[in-house]
């Protein structure tokens, strides 16, 4: 009955965890050498978001990088959901706890690309959009480089997994969730006109479609 439940051991190095840490320093490394404006976009992220608003031609990411950061999004929350899910006491097989993690990655991309099509079909919230496209964009990179460096210390050290990676993993993509929400607000208010637009606005961006991913959660679990 339980053949197929994975068994953790606390001495053993976490492969699953290695290796996504690992493509997750892949992916930071490609995108800080061969796509330099995506990575200099992301830098502005945390350090001036007027850069962000105020590019020019010359400052927009090739297509390769946007996929790579996207990736990189995916990557983060795929990661957490695995490594959440070795914490819990689930009869999830390893393979199983990783595509439920992809299927959380892509379904949260996906969302997200639709809410900002939608939104870029309203002359009203058409360039505010295009700027959170972007802002959501290079905050996924540093969660992932968050979540990656947390990905190695717990394939390293498995036992602090048990201990402390699920507060870890979940306080980690809180704090850029947080981060990311305080910046759409704040160029919300400056863009659009009127307030009750920037709550209708966020409530499409940001509280539904998060909602819409715990709800998701909750109906799995």
């Amino acid at each position: 009955m339980l053949e197929s439940v994975a068994i953790i051991q606390l001495d053993s190095p976490s492969v699953v965890l290695l290796m996504l840490s690992l493509l997750s320093g892949v992916l930071i490394v490609l995108l800080r050498h061969n796509f330099t404006r995506e990575w200099s976009l992301a830098k502005w992220t945390l350090t001036d978001l007027r850069r962000i608003q105020k590019r020019s031609a010359e400052e927009a990411p090739s297509y390769s990088g946007i996929i790579i950061a996207q990736l990189q999004g995916v990557l983060a929350i795929t990661t957490i959901v695995y490594g959440c899910s070795l914490t819990f006491d689930f009869s999830f097989t390893s393979i199983n706890s990783l595509l439920l993690g992809l299927g959380f990655g892509f379904a949260s991309l996906v969302i997200r690309l639709l809410v900002f099509f939608l939104l870029g079909r309203f002359t009203i919230t058409q360039n505010v959009s295009v700027i959170h496209n972007a802002l959501q964009r290079h905050i996924s990179s540093w969660l992932s480089l968050t979540v990656g460096v947390l990905a190695l210390l717990f394939s390293l050290r498995p036992y602090l997994l048990t201990v402390m990676g699920q507060e870890a993993f979940l306080i980690s993509w809180g704090f850029w969730t947080i981060y990311r929400v305080w910046q759409v607000t704040a160029t919300s208010i400056r863009s659009l006109s009127r307030l009750w637009w920037v709550i209708v606005y966020l409530c499409a961006l940001e509280i539904l479609p998060v909602l819409f991913i715990i709800k998701l959660i909750i109906s799995v679990l």
